[in-house]
């Protein structure tokens, strides 16, 4: 089962770095294009006020936390996920921020 969080009514997904990389590679075998996105905070505290940027990021396949602070605003005590965001075990891609 696939755990989301919500941060400024957006809905993260909550993966340890194992079941993301495995839901990289089913979308890699799949036809379709999907897009994969590590957001940081900083891009959700801008964005939080812009309706249409939050739309346009629901639509993002895979959208991962890439800090500590997505993590605990959301109260998030998974040591798993907590331990494979600190080590970066990910491959970093941040999202657009929203239009200024």
């Amino acid at each position: 089962m696939e755990e989301k969080i919500n941060v400024f009514d957006i809905e993260l997904n909550l993966l340890t770095a194992k079941k993301a990389m495995r839901q990289v590679m089913r979308y890699m075998g799949g036809e379709s294009v999907s897009t994969i996105e590590l957001i940081p905070m900083e891009v959700l505290l801008k964005g939080q006020d812009d309706a249409e940027w939050k739309q346009a990021l629901q639509s993002v396949d895979l959208l991962l936390p890439s800090e500590r602070e997505i993590l605990e605003s959301a109260e998030v005590t998974d040591q798993n996920a907590i331990q494979d965001l600190e080590n970066n075990t990910c491959l970093l891609y941040t999202s657009p921020s929203p239009r200024d």
